[in-house]
């Protein structure tokens, strides 16, 4: 099913994500939840200030991670994304906001956005680690919060450099490039990559 509520505002295609339950009565769950989905997502949109910069938005189903991307046909700066996300957690605001945040941080100006940081970074721990610690200290407990970024920075790299993580989350780098500093440092704490 698709969904446009105006101009400025995304088509929200949900047909993959409706797929993606292990039961009937979870997908038809999902499809009572779907119009209150749709406008939570409308809300964030509007929120994050991503009207006009998303022109269609695939939901997929993801059990293992939740996910904002563009595929490789609809590369930088396509307005057509997608969006993985955990069957059972459609409706986590915090999980949405943080995903959405991501594609704010792309398209504020101040941010410094450049491709190519991502492109070199593509799928690198130390820079998914950045990046989250990043939006998350930003978005205070609007976003995923410290406690799993710091669960996540101990699982990559221990309690001995969490002095490291505590200046990153009280100072969060504001730009990509700086969130890319803080990825090469973090790479460096951990240097069997």
């Amino acid at each position: 099913m698709n969904d446009k509520k105006d101009g400025r505002l995304p088509e929200i295609d949900t047909s993959h994500f409706e797929c993606g339950f292990f039961s009937l009565s979870q997908s038809e769950q999902f499809l009572r939840d779907r119009p209150d989905f749709i406008n939570l997502l409308h809300r964030l949109i509007i929120e994050l200030q991503l009207e006009g910069q998303i022109e269609r938005l695939k939901v997929k189903p993801d059990r293992c991670r939740a996910e904002l991307y563009r595929e490789p046909e609809n590369p930088w700066p396509s307005k057509r994304l997608c969006l993985e996300i955990y069957p059972d957690r459609y409706m986590d605001e915090r999980l949405l906001r943080h995903e959405l945040g991501h594609e704010a941080d792309r398209w504020n100006p101040k941010m410094l956005y450049d491709p190519a940081i991502e492109e070199r970074w593509k799928l690198h721990w130390a820079f998914n680690l950045a990046a989250n610690i990043s939006l998350d200290a930003r978005l205070c407990d609007g976003g995923l919060g410290r406690d799993l970024r710091l669960k996540d920075f101990r699982s990559m790299l221990g309690e001995d450099c969490e002095s490291v993580f505590e200046e990153a989350w009280t100072n969060p780098p504001k730009t990509w490039p700086k969130i890319e500093a803080l990825a090469s440092k973090l790479s460096v704490l951990r240097p069997q990559d």
